[in-house]
């Protein structure tokens, strides 16, 4: 009988102990408010527009068109980017047109230092079509590509929740 008193009482104290881990886990899911982006479904997929959603999040957002690079900064943190990230134009102008005639192209020497100089911030950088991404300096593989819909940058939801959503609730 005390055996079976003392596995109750440590099974309830599990549960007690999982419980806020539980619901804190739900909240991250839930941290996002889609309703004010379209959404688009490409092959079983939701896509969402990145400029739109990383900015609601407190990201500044850079576009390199002769690169199809997106560089995506955290500004949670405090301080704007260097100098010479201003090779790179604002995406909210970007056509399909435009897009090869617009900005400079930085090079993978600027890229670094940039990074470099942003010190502490959080950055992720993507690129049009890939699915190999930057995040702090680490590569790392996404599932599906960022792709260009209607003038806009789209990417799954999975990106959102997993590089940029769960970064912004950590500061």
């Amino acid at each position: 009988m005390k055996k079976l008193i003392k596995v109750v009482a440590a099974t309830l104290l599990t549960l007690t102990l999982l419980a806020p881990g539980l619901a804190a886990a739900e909240d991250m899911n839930h941290m996002v408010d889609y309703s004010k982006v379209k959404v688009v479904t490409k092959n079983k997929i939701a896509l969402v527009p990145l400029r739109e959603v990383a900015e609601e999040l407190g990201y500044q957002v850079a576009w390199d068109a002769k690169g199809h690079l997106i560089t995506l900064t955290c500004t949670t943190m405090g301080s704007a980017m260097s100098d010479d990230s201003k090779t790179m134009t604002d995406d909210k102008t970007m056509t399909d047109d435009k897009m090869m005639e617009d900005s400079k192209k930085m090079t993978d020497d600027k890229m670094k230092d940039n990074s470099k100089m942003m010190g502490d911030k959080y950055s992720v950088k993507i690129m049009i079509g890939s699915k190999k991404i930057t995040v702090d300096m680490e590569e790392k593989m996404l599932a599906i590509a960022p792709t260009i819909i209607n003038s806009k940058t789209y990417v799954s939801k999975d990106f959102i929740q997993m590089y940029l959503a769960n970064k912004t609730m950590m500061k």
